[in-house]
């Protein structure tokens, strides 16, 4: 397990995982409205559900 200790590595591992959360970052911005728009259908989508579970 040397070779995680190497300076070279730690930084191509720390921009890697900058990278990653950039990404992610940009990622729940650009899906931010429709997420919630999806979050609302899941929610409604449950809850006729659950009604249904109910009735039988």
């Amino acid at each position: 397990m040397a070779f995680l200790e190497t300076p070279s590595n730690f930084e191509v591992e720390r921009i890697s995982l900058q990278n990653i959360v950039l990404r992610f970052i940009s990622m729940y911005v650009k899906y931010l409205i429709p997420r919630s728009i999806i979050d609302g259908l899941f929610k409604t989508a449950i809850a006729s559900l659950e009604h249904i579970k109910i009735l039988f």
